[in-house]
């Protein structure tokens, strides 16, 4: 008898597979954070619009999904934190000559709709996908992308450039160009999706920084409040033992809730800095001679935040086994 996740297990492998892609193309992608409830709120979204294009709902499991609707193509993904929306139409080899109103994906898709996508917004891209010959005569990009922080790399071995900046842009988009050069199309589908990628765990990475600060400074605060404990019990009589213990324990009781609280995000940024280290490799990148690649752009930009993220998950960590031998010594 098989076991009852055996199908499931054996399909999760070919799960999210990336699609072929033509250059030149038109993408633009929206990713919203939320809970189970905006899961929930993200597929009935999802069915409003194929309602509108007379198409069958998205099954009450359905966690991700591919189809075309005429004007666009789009791809939906419901991941544990996120939900990313992906649209993709053609495009044209002159799409980008207007650099101050570029052809974007999102153009064709209902605007207040879109407007209204549940959740909030952690990263919004558009990226545009290129011949080598549409390239041709564009200087880095100008107009499109902020020259002073141009990033741009050689990816899948010389087989592709990609150039963005790593900006919000006035629409609140971010930008990023794949020039395809001789890559098939189902490389460039997978090229495409890893640098998406890229861009949505660099981003959910650094959801770990803010909660880092506060909880740094409310470590300073109990690591005194400790210094002074441990001093106290080096001279404590017998009657002051009780009100002692009492305060280590209030001292325990916040050490161990703070480390509650924030123990899932920091382990799930170390994941998501992970995911974005693995897919600076998956494209296989080499520097552009005059410009910073993207693999150095995330290590000069991120490693502080990544840096600080474990510095504080350490702190927790050992304040904690602190407190634990220092009630264990005074109840002794």
């Amino acid at each position: 008898m098989d076991h009852p996740l055996r199908l499931a297990l054996h399909n999760e492998v070919h799960a999210r597979p990336p699609e072929p892609l033509h250059a030149p193309m038109a993408i633009s992608r929206v990713v919203m954070m939320g809970d189970q409830n905006t899961a929930q709120a993200s597929r009935e979204h999802l069915n409003q619009l194929l309602r509108d294009h007379h198409l069958p709902a998205a099954g009450a499991h359905t966690n991700h999904l591919r189809i075309d609707l005429g004007a666009f193509r789009l791809r939906w993904e419901l991941h544990t934190e996120f939900v990313s929306w992906t649209f993709m139409r053609p495009g044209a080899d002159d799409m980008l000559a207007q650099a101050d109103q570029p052809f974007v994906a999102t153009h064709v898709v209902p605007q207040q709709w879109l407007a209204a996508l549940p959740g909030e917004c952690l990263t919004r891209l558009h990226f545009w996908l290129l011949s080598a010959q549409a390239a041709d005569g564009h200087d880095g990009f100008s107009g499109l992308l902020f020259e002073e922080t141009l990033v741009a790399s050689t990816v899948a071995d010389g087989h592709g450039e990609v150039y963005t900046d790593f900006q919000m842009h006035a629409d609140g988009y971010g930008r990023m160009v794949l020039v395809a050069g001789s890559l098939t199309p189902r490389r460039q589908g997978r090229l495409v999706q890893q640098l998406l990628e890229i861009e949505t765990y660099r981003m959910a990475a650094m959801l770990g920084l803010p909660a880092a600060r506060q909880a740094g400074a409310a470590l300073s605060d109990a690591e005194r409040e400790l210094a002074e404990l441990a001093q106290a019990i080096r001279s404590a009589d017998r009657s002051s033992e009780a009100a002692l213990l009492d305060r280590l324990t209030t001292l325990a009781g916040q050490v161990e809730g703070q480390y509650a609280a924030t123990h899932s995000r920091f382990s799930a940024t170390k994941a998501y800095f992970e995911l974005v280290d693995r897919r600076i490799l998956d494209i296989r990148e080499s520097r552009l001679p005059g410009f910073q690649s993207i693999g150095e752009f995330m290590d000069r930009r991120l490693s502080p935040a990544r840096s600080t993220c474990d510095w504080v998950a350490r702190r927790q960590t050992a304040l904690s086994e602190r407190v634990s031998r220092m009630s264990n010594l005074l109840r002794t």
